[in-house]
Parts: C-alpha cells; sequence; structure tokens
C-alpha cells in the first residue's frame, strides 16, 4: 500500500495492527487458536491506546469474544463491540476523503463536476463499510441467541457493502439456510486498500475478523 501525503500519516501500530489482524485470521481458519489469542490480544492491547470512536476498537472487542468460552461473557463482549462500532460512526465523520489511487475515470470527473458534493458520496461509502463491520459482531450475537431476524439484519448490512459472495456475508446466508453457490471472495486479500490512510484502517477493521457460527457459537473459543 503506498502512503498518502494528505491523510493522517501511517504509523507503526497501523501496520501492526493490521498484520496482526492478517495473521490471526490466517491461524483461525486453520484452527490455530493458540496463534490466534497471542495476535488478538496483542492487536486488542495496541487498539485500546487508540482514541476512543476508533472502529479498529469494535473490531478487537470482537475478536476477543471469539476467544471466551463462556457464553454470557461472549455476549457481553459482543455487545461491547457493536456499541464501540456505533461509536465509531462519529470518526466516519471526520475522516479523510482522499481519492482512491483505483478511481475510475467517472468517479474522478464527478469529483471535479461537484468538488464539494463529492467527500460526502465517499463519505456514504465509508458509512457502508462501517455498518458492514458491526455486521459481523451483530451476526455473532445473534448465532449465540438464535436470533434469526437479527442474522438477517446484519446480512443485509454486509451485502450491502460486500456483496453476498463475501466470506462472511456468505457465512451468514449459510447460517439462515441459504447457502450461496458461487466462488466466495475474500475481500481484504482479493481487494486490500491501495493507500495507507484512514480508508485502509476502516477496511481492516471490516473486514479482518472472522465469524464463527458454528451451532455452540462458541467452536473455537478457548478458555478465558
Amino acid at each position: 500500500m503506498a502512503s498518502d501525503p494528505a491523510m493522517p500519516s501511517w504509523r507503526l501500530s497501523d501496520e501492526l495492527w493490521t498484520r496482526w489482524m492478517v495473521a490471526a485470521r490466517t491461524a483461525w481458519c486453520a484452527g490455530d487458536t493458540t496463534q490466534c489469542e497471542i495476535l488478538w490480544q496483542a492487536a486488542s492491547q495496541m487498539a485500546e491506546g487508540l482514541v476512543p470512536d476508533d472502529p479498529r476498537r469494535g473490531a478487537s472487542l470482537h475478536t476477543i469474544s471469539l476467544l471466551c468460552s463462556d457464553i454470557a461473557r461472549r455476549l457481553a463482549l459482543l455487545e461491547d463491540a457493536i456499541n464501540a462500532w456505533l461509536s465509531a460512526e462519529h470518526w466516519i465523520e471526520t475522516m479523510g476523503t482522499a481519492q482512491s489511487a483505483r478511481s475510475s475515470m467517472f468517479h474522478l470527473r464527478l469529483e471535479k463536476k461537484h468538488p464539494d458534493a463529492y467527500p460526502e458520496i465517499v463519505r456514504q461509502r465509508h458509512r457502508k463499510t462501517l455498518a458492514a463491520g458491526r455486521s459481523a459482531a451483530m451476526a455473532q450475537h445473534a448465532a449465540l441467541a438464535r436470533d434469526r431476524a437479527a442474522m438477517a439484519g446484519a446480512m443485509v448490512l454486509r451485502r450491502d457493502a460486500f456483496g453476498h459472495r463475501e466470506t462472511e456475508a456468505a457465512a451468514m446466508a449459510t447460517w439462515l439456510g441459504e447457502p450461496i453457490g458461487e466462488r466466495l471472495v475474500n475481500r481484504f486479500e482479493e481487494r486490500p486498500p491501495p493507500q495507507q490512510n484512514d480508508e485502509a484502517r476502516l477496511y481492516a477493521a471490516a473486514l479482518l475478523v472472522p465469524l464463527d457460527l458454528t451451532q455452540s457459537g462458541a467452536g473455537h473459543a478457548v478458555d478465558h
């Protein structure tokens, strides 16, 4: 990823949090909960030092819930994660809205024609990404609570931002009995953020937390 000089600088903490979350997701998919715990605890400690409305705080709370084998505690952590994601709505309103390096000519012309309106258009996309990040914690909570309506609501938010073939959106659909018979898309792996900026911070928070929608709701959890 290239750094964007017009945006808040990409710090070592940003790079480490993202790398730890990528590695933990890989370990989770391989069933290596020991490595997940090490990486997620490190990322969570780093997230605690971020501004209170940074979306990565909600993402880290979600990951810590996945390590908890006590269902009541896990539900409480997920509720904290959802609230942290809601708090991040203020962060969206203040984040940078620099043009993406992969923007189409249509979007470049739109920005030139409507310079005052374009930042709001970009922000609307960011709001969808934020809601999609929150939807993962909502879905995890819904699976534990056996709440089909809440799961369906979470799936709508996820699909609105990332489409129905995105891995976590597909997991929600499968839980609801609507498996996706198409190739699934790991959005962060296949379309990584092109620049090191606020959008990359949000994108990582929304996409790097895996779901565990197993029947028990705690299929990978370790004792905490």
